[in-house]
């Protein structure tokens, strides 16, 4: 999961930001962007214990800024909307609600995190899934700071 949300991420937000590229001026120039993306994935689900396959939408939005040194800074968040599913061994209905923020501040010391809270729900039955994913990395390319957490919450 993390890594699909990731790559449709940055494959949409590199775009915009090249493309904002060509248009800087003396200034900073902000980009903002909103668009959906169809969402099509098969995720396990510990609590069930099972593969289920989602369909749904993605929608994203938030803003690029491009600094006249260069610098880049991205702040993006995403929901998922309508994402439905149906389990494979159970054959049981799912929805899937959830945000997802993540924030790039290309400069040097760049920073790259992004915080993730979902619910999924089945036959009554709620449950929590959380990812948070933070790294630094300083201006000879060492990384500095990383961790990340990823929680489930079963009843």
């Amino acid at each position: 999961m993390k890594t699909k949300l990731f790559s449709i991420t940055l494959i949409g937000l590199l775009a915009i930001s090249l493309a904002s590229w060509t248009s800087m001026n003396t200034g900073a120039t902000t980009t903002p962007f909103n668009y959906s993306v169809p969402f099509d994935a098969t995720l396990y689900v510990p609590c069930t214990d099972e593969l289920v396959d989602f369909t749904g939408n993605l929608h994203v939005h938030g803003n690029t800024v491009m600094k006249p040194n260069g610098s880049v800074n991205i702040n993006a968040h995403q929901n998922l909307q309508g994402v439905s599913g149906i389990g494979q061994t159970s054959g049981d209905s799912y929805n899937y609600n959830g945000a997802y923020h993540v924030h790039i501040n290309g400069n040097v010391g760049e920073t790259y995190s992004e915080s993730f809270n979902s619910k999924i729900v089945s036959n009554g039955n709620q449950w929590n899934h959380k990812h948070n994913y933070h790294i630094t990395v300083n201006a000879n390319g060492e990384t500095t700071v990383e961790f990340y957490t990823h929680v489930w919450e079963c009843n």
